[in-house]
């Protein structure tokens, strides 16, 4: 691998587009291959230098990690990934959901991507769990994918409480964080606090057609992709994700914290089986199956072509720009700003990139985008 190519390509991201501070880390199944960090923690004139230890906001990409969580109840008590939720949780069957599967919600057709308005606030746990019982399915297609924005990682929490009685923080420090040793938390530890690197407020402007497609649908109050930002409520902003609380509280949906070490580890892990160290969270046949395609179209909630797996946004042809560069095995979740993270199963690679300056958009921008089309080119000597 050239890594010569991927350290120019980082660098140029500070010199030509606007990054602040970044992490970039490639991992396979023995160890790091690349851990690339480099500016500063803000644009203060006295902010400390980011590190390898840096913690950051990783908004979406933390419903990567849920997902895997929800994959490892369901692998463990050998229940198929196309069994009804309402089995395991009878109270989510009210108003019409009694055949919603574990596949159609991992791949973000459940059509529950909103909830009635007023919905609760995203921080009273029960309160969401109970509206989203009641809540009856806003859009149902069979192969079409509307983007579970805020609901998501509550939905996978009332899982994964109804399979083994603990919440989904608890199990994610039990199943996945602890025996890999991963710094990604779902409830940042404050003895933490000062590794966190706040985010800066992403820029006004993007020249992606897809993205401002979406922001004019995000301005009408009743559209999909308004109803799904706004609920569950409140904590709407960086600055407030931000905050201690909302660190501590881990929101399953977009509020984990994580090193990008610790991201492109945990992707290894799937990229080689499923495998670590000798233990083995899951097999090849599930992971395969798990990764295929399910759902695919243009998504009701960002308005763009996606494409979803069980868990993990895939490839999508018709997307311009591509989010993986034709990696065509590629599976991982993005987050605001830019955020990427992805398992390259083909060459056994984690792939992670984490930032505190903010893009617009809810997909990877060009600084992303940049570093894995210099990986491509750095793998195949192109």
């Amino acid at each position: 691998m050239n890594d010569a190519l991927l350290r120019q390509c980082f660098l140029e991201n500070f010199t030509k587009r606007g990054e602040i501070g970044a992490s970039f880390a490639i991992w396979d199944g023995n160890g790091p291959l690349l851990s690339l960090h480099h500016g500063r923690k803000s644009t203060r004139p006295d902010a400390a230098e980011w590190s390898a230890e840096t913690l950051t906001l990783i908004w979406s990409a933390t419903k990567g990690l849920v997902s895997t969580l929800l994959l490892s109840e369901l692998f463990l008590r050998g229940i198929a990934l196309e069994t009804p939720i309402s089995e395991v949780w009878p109270a989510f069957s009210q108003k019409g959901k009694d055949k919603i599967t574990f596949s159609m919600l991992l791949s973000h057709r459940a059509g529950l991507f909103a909830l009635e308005d007023p919905a609760p606030p995203m921080n009273d746990s029960d309160a969401v769990l109970s509206a989203l019982e009641l809540q009856k399915p806003l859009f149902l297609e069979p192969s079409r994918p509307a983007y579970h924005a805020r609901t998501f990682g509550h939905l996978v929490d009332g899982c994964i409480r109804a399979l083994s009685g603990r919440t989904v923080q608890q199990r994610w420090v039990e199943v996945f964080q602890q025996p890999l040793g991963l710094e990604l938390y779902l409830g940042l530890p404050q003895e933490k606090l000062e590794h966190f690197a706040q985010p800066v407020q992403p820029r006004a402007n993007s020249s992606d057609p897809f993205d401002q497609t979406f922001y004019k649908a995000l301005s009408q109050h009743a559209s999909p992709t308004a109803r799904a930002f706004r609920s569950p409520g409140g904590f709407s902003t960086p600055s407030a994700l931000s905050q201690p609380k909302a660190l501590a509280a881990g929101f399953p949906s977009l509020g984990g914290v994580g090193t990008a070490d610790a991201l492109a580890k945990f992707y290894a892990m799937l990229a080689n089986d499923g495998k670590w160290n000798g233990q083995e969270f899951f097999n090849r046949p599930f992971l395969l199956e798990a990764t295929r395609p399910r759902a695919t179209g243009l998504d009701a909630v960002l308005c763009r072509p996606t494409t979803f797996c069980t868990g993990f946004m895939l490839e999508t042809p018709s997307q311009i720009p591509r989010l993986f560069d034709g990696f065509t095995e590629a599976f991982g979740q993005p987050g605001a700003g830019g955020v990427h993270a992805f398992a390259l199963p083909r060459e056994g690679l984690g792939v992670a990139y984490t930032m505190n300056a903010m893009g617009a958009g809810v997909m990877p921008n060009e600084r992303a985008l940049s570093l894995v089309n210099a990986l491509k080119s750095a793998l195949t000597g192109m």
